[in-house]
């Protein structure tokens, strides 16, 4: 029964302030995707750490996922601070990730490149 009178004061809540929905997702959007960032950059830490004896430039690998680290703190952090300018600062703050990591990520490509023609 409370669960259901909860529901029901929430679905009153969003029908009489349907913004507040809109931007109830929209933060939770970006929690994901800070958790996603901060993930994946852990992934990436590690991987570096394991490629260190079998490539050179895994530290290329290792500063994307440190730029995917800091992402996820940033959005985080911008999220708590100023929920209201996260939902449009963060656009910036993820098109300058994706260019850093981006980066990287291509330095490492051509060092892997000549890896492969060195090995073979």
């Amino acid at each position: 029964m409370i669960a259901g009178l909860v529901g029901i004061s929430v679905g009153l809540l969003y029908i009489a302030w349907p913004a507040l929905s809109t931007v109830s997702y929209a933060l939770v959007f970006l929690a994901m995707i800070a958790v996603w960032a901060i993930v994946n950059g852990i992934g990436q830490l590690g991987a570096a750490m394991r490629l260190r004896r079998e490539i050179e430039g895994e530290w290329l690998l290792a500063v994307a996922g440190l730029f995917s680290i800091l992402l996820g703190i940033a959005i985080l952090v911008v999220t708590v601070a100023v929920p209201g300018a996260s939902l449009l600062s963060v656009g910036l703050i993820i098109g300058f990730y994706a260019l850093i990591a981006a980066a990287a990520l291509i330095g490492l490509a051509f060092r892997l490149r000549g890896h492969k023609r060195r090995t073979v």
